[in-house]
């Protein structure tokens, strides 16, 4: 029997039939048919009063404004969207990854659009849970950090003779479009003021505006400097979205995040950061400074990769509709290199804004540190021809790297980190 992971999150639903990850994003026009997904998008700023992307963070029975045909409420479009990934998918069972806010009503009434689809679904899980069973961390406590188009979630989980999730909060009411929006502002702003053009007064090029900054979001660059091309006739604008512009985006945002991890921080901690929470530009260097609290940002595939391992646990159990919100511990192999028990190894170089391979980094042309891999597994750190600090003290000698360390070199600060 084939067991799929469906993770369910409003940015976008994700699935992985084989070893490409599939997805398709939380967007709806309410219409004559509908359209669920990424047809939906591509309507977005064109039919503004028709889009719903709220039905997966705000999943009820509730009358929705602009309710036409077979959309009276949210549970419709989610069931529309549910159907088509079952279509798409075709798995004989699934486990569904929810939400870190949902109560017991919107798992029941997801258990419920599911079956009406025809999906069996062996469980609805928290993605924290999964993930905390796969990194095998000694650390007392564990926390979860994610992000969604609407919301940033925290989640507490404790490591004691099971996984446990203790509780989840919100640690920013505002989410990815949130970032997305801003930054159209600002683009909008300076291209009225160099160019007298204003993109948010045209449905077409809004649209433009709305879609590039939504690709780079998908494509894990919202925290690069990266080029805007926008046409309306025959003219073409450009503008360049600067590391200062981005991070403006999230100026209220990170301070609050922040916050909310250190308020529930009791002791040492390690915090997972997910590949959607790792895009708000700024976070991953504030966290750096957060004392205490180890830091693992995880790539796309992480939380597929922990669904595999809890899989044999999950099936264990003939029953459906199981809640996971607790994993015993099992005796098996390390996710990670033996070598990360004593001294975890690093793998990143956080740039810009950019978690960057370390030997894609040192393989650059214009790499500006000096580093040298060394056999016991270190990366050694030497003085170049400029100025360098190494934690906030001149580097005058040779030094080996551990994570969590942050290079300043002129204006330029490089974090050591590792990424699973």
């Amino acid at each position: 029997m084939s067991t799929l992971l469906l993770d369910l999150n409003d940015l976008a639903l994700r699935w992985r039939p084989n070893d490409e990850i599939v997805d398709t994003p939380a967007w709806a026009l309410i219409g004559e048919p509908p359209l669920i997904g990424r047809s939906a998008l591509s309507e977005a700023r064109l039919q503004p009063r028709r889009i719903n992307n709220q039905f997966w963070h705000h999943l009820d029975t509730n009358p929705i404004a602009g309710a036409a045909g077979v959309v009276r409420h949210h549970a419709d479009l989610a069931f529309l969207q549910l159907k088509d990934i079952h279509l798409a998918a075709k798995a004989d069972a699934y486990v569904i990854s929810v939400p870190a806010h949902y109560e017991r009503a919107q798992l029941s009434l997801l258990l419920g659009l599911a079956a009406a689809t025809s999906m069996r679904i062996k469980a609805v899980a928290d993605p924290g849970i999964l993930l905390a069973n796969s990194v095998d961390s000694e650390a007392p406590a564990l926390l979860y950090l994610d992000a969604g188009l609407h919301d940033v979630s925290l989640t507490v989980i404790s490591n004691g003779q099971q996984w446990q999730r203790q509780q989840s909060v919100t640690a920013h009411p505002k989410g990815l479009l949130s970032v997305i929006d801003r930054l159209a502002n600002q683009i909008a702003k300076q291209l009225i003021q160099t160019e007298r053009f204003d993109p948010l007064h045209l449905a077409a090029t809004e649209q433009q505006l709305f879609e590039q900054l939504f690709e780079h979001l998908e494509s894990q660059n919202l925290g690069t400097s990266s080029t805007i091309q926008l046409i309306h006739g025959d003219r073409h604008y450009e503008h360049t979205l600067t590391e200062a512009a981005l991070r403006n985006a999230t100026v209220d945002m990170v301070p609050d995040i922040i916050k909310c991890i250190q308020t529930n921080t009791a002791s040492t901690a390690e915090l997972l950061v997910s590949h959607r929470a790792a895009l708000l530009p700024g976070l991953l260097e504030a966290m750096a400074l957060i004392p205490s609290v180890q830091v693992t940002r995880l790539t796309d595939s992480a939380l597929f990769e922990a669904f595999d391992q809890a899989l044999p646990t999950l099936l264990e159990s003939q029953d459906f509709n199981q809640l996971i919100y607790q994993l015993p511990k099992t005796q098996r192999p390390s996710n990670r290199p033996a070598a990360d028990t004593e001294s975890p190894t690093i793998t990143h170089v956080l740039f810009n804004g950019r978690a960057i391979p370390i030997d894609d980094y040192r393989a650059m042309p214009s790499v500006t540190l000096v580093l040298e891999f060394v056999a016991s597994g270190d990366w050694i750190l030497k003085p170049g021809s400029e100025p360098l600090t190494l934690n906030q003290q001149a580097l005058t000698q040779q030094r080996t790297l551990s994570i969590g360390d942050r290079v300043t070199l002129g204006a330029q600060t490089f974090e050591f980190i590792r990424v699973l």
